[in-house]
C-alpha cells in the first residue's frame, strides 16, 4: 500500500517485488540451517527477534529518510529482513513448542499446534492486514511502524515468557 500510494508504483510491481521478498525465506532457512549449530535454538529465537527488530527499524519515516531521501528502496530493504526472519522464527518456535509438549495433557502435541494455527492463522494472518491497512490509512507509516514494532515486542514477550522460560529454563 505504501508503495502504492507513497510512491505511485502500480500494483502489478508491488505484487512482484512483495513476492521476490517473500522468496528470499529460502536462503535464509538454507544459512540457518548450516550455521544452526553455532547457536542453541533459544539463541537463534533471540538473534532472529533482534534481526526483526533492527528490519522494523527501517519502517519508520525517520529512518527511511535517514538512509536514503524517503526511497522506497528501504521498505524493500525493511521486507527483505523482517518477512523471512519472522518466517523462520515461527517455524523454530512451533518446533519448539512441539517439543516441549506432553502428550496425554493439555499440552500436548496436536493442542500446541492447534494453538499455533489459532495464533497465526486464525488471528494473525485475518487480522494483521485489515489492522495494517487501518494503521497506514489512518495514522501513516508513522502508525504503521509503531504497529509494527509494538506487534513484535508482544511476540518477544510472549515467546520470552512462555516459550523460552518454558523449554530452557
Amino acid at each position: 500500500m505504501m508503495l502504492e500510494e507513497n510512491y505511485a508504483w502500480p500494483l502489478p510491481k508491488v505484487g512482484v517485488v512483495v513476492g521476490a521478498t517473500l522468496l528470499t525465506a529460502e536462503p535464509w532457512r538454507r544459512i540457518f540451517g548450516v550455521c544452526q549449530a553455532a547457536l542453541s535454538t533459544k539463541y537463534w529465537l533471540r538473534t532472529l527477534t533482534l534481526v526483526s527488530f533492527l528490519g522494523s527499524i527501517l519502517l519508520f519515516p525517520a529512518a527511511i529518510h535517514g538512509v536514503g531521501n524517503g526511497s522506497e528502496g528501504t521498505l524493500i530493504a525493511a521486507d527483505l529482513v523482517l518477512f523471512p526472519a519472522l518466517m523462520l522464527l515461527t517455524g523454530i518456535v512451533k518446533g519448539v513448542m512441539v517439543q516441549v509438549a506432553v502428550p496425554g495433557t493439555w499440552i500436548s502435541p496436536s493442542n500446541a499446534i492447534l494453538a499455533h494455527i489459532i495464533a497465526v492463522d486464525m488471528i494473525g494472518r485475518t487480522m494483521g492486514p485489515p489492522l495494517a491497512r487501518a494503521a497506514l490509512q489512518y495514522g501513516g507509516q508513522q502508525a504503521y511502524a509503531a504497529h509494527q514494532a509494538a506487534l513484535l515486542a508482544f511476540a518477544t514477550v510472549v515467546a520470552e515468557a512462555g516459550i523460552v522460560k518454558l523449554a530452557f529454563n
